[in-house]
């Protein structure tokens, strides 16, 4: 169903984490995609009948080694509004059709829209903005989860797609990430957000640059737009999104990205409000040689068990008890109590630093 252009392992580099501790959601891993959109906008759940990515709805390192060794993973925020970041980083055309402002319209009938979207994004949106920042990808691309899952990693649809990202299974194995019977990296943020990005920068190449058709194809799948566009040559009409003959899933999934992000850039205009997200570090990831047990990483740092199930929701919670694991995400600054009583050695890795095996 896959090019064999998509496949290939997305690069899983270490970092902290923009994760900070979320309440009342560990006990929720499967979540329905039924009511995504149903609080501001009746038709929009995106790619439930069609694509290789497939959307839902709400959940919530530094690593230890027995050779002594941790590595804890830091981020470069300043502690100013994240959103800044985002907004200086728009390319797109966010004025290119009225399903534009259809869609910005709709949304704007919540009073709410932005405050609970950014509620939602605190926990991950630095994750993906570093990432989008690493590429140089254009920054409309942070909202396209908001679309999908509304920032939620442990969502999951009625359709197997599985994440923030909703990757469907073949999909995600794909572009690398791992799903067994103890671990679903589509739940977990870096590896998901940087398989998601992998993929859309493949999208993007095959449609030529353009990212409005990259967007529609992570959706409904590259081969239906390639049959979109075919079939608009041939009758001699325009090759752009806003042209072709789509699945009204995905002629609303662009525009609902691209009025999202108008949204964001002047939130005043339109009578919103959007929450300001501290730019700082949230979590660390935990990064051992040899593996560590879970129960006793929660002891040494004294966090508590459900807030470390919380921040690692791709470790599949049936095996989560006394299972022993090589990496770990922690709330930040926990990894100086670990290191103080284990560790001799803390080596600060910058956030996109790749990782290495061992």
């Amino acid at each position: 169903m896959l090019d064999a252009t998509f496949l290939g392992r997305s690069a899983y580099a270490l970092g902290i984490l923009a994760l900070p501790l979320l309440t009342g959601c560990a006990s929720q891993p499967n979540v329905s995609t039924t009511d995504t959109f149903q609080e501001t906008y009746s038709g929009a759940v995106s790619a439930r009948e069609y694509g290789f990515v497939r959307p839902a709805r709400d959940i919530a390192g530094n690593t230890i080694n027995t050779r002594r060794v941790v590595r804890t993973e830091v981020s470069a925020g300043n502690g100013a509004d994240l959103w800044n970041r985002v907004r200086s980083g728009m390319r797109l055309d966010l004025h290119a059709d009225t399903r534009i402002d259809s869609m910005l319209n709709q949304f704007r009938r919540d009073p709410r829209y932005l405050e609970k979207m950014s509620g939602k994004a605190t926990p991950y949106l630095s994750t993906i903005v570093n990432e989008i920042e690493r590429r140089g990808f254009p920054m409309e691309l942070a909202l396209l989860p908001h679309v999908e899952s509304r920032y939620n990693p442990a969502a999951t649809s009625p359709k197997a797609a599985g994440g923030m990202w909703q990757f469907m299974p073949y999909t995600a194995r794909e572009m690398g990430l791992r799903l067994d019977h103890d671990t679903d990296e589509r739940r977990d943020v870096v590896a998901s957000t940087r398989a998601a990005l992998d993929y859309l920068a493949q999208l993007n190449r095959r449609f030529d640059g353009n990212w409005e058709l990259a967007m529609a194809a992570y959706n409904c799948g590259p081969g239906r737009v390639d049959a979109a566009i075919d079939a608009n040559r041939r009758a001699g009409k325009a090759t752009d999104f806003w042209s072709l003959e789509l699945p009204q899933e995905t002629r609303q999934y662009v525009p609902q990205i691209l009025a999202t992000a108008r949204l964001v850039t002047d939130a005043r205009q339109y009578g919103l409000t959007l929450p300001a997200i501290a730019d700082r570090p949230r979590a660390e990831m935990l990064v051992s040689r040899e593996p560590m047990n879970l129960v006793r990483v929660a002891t040494s740092s004294g966090v508590d068990f459900a807030e470390i199930q919380r921040l690692n929701p791709e470790i599949k919670s049936s095996w989560f008890g006394n299972k022993d694991i090589n990496q770990l995400k922690v709330p930040a600054g926990t990894g100086a109590k670990l290191n103080a009583s284990v560790a001799k050695q803390v080596r600060v890795m910058p956030l996109n630093e790749p990782r290495t095996n061992g």
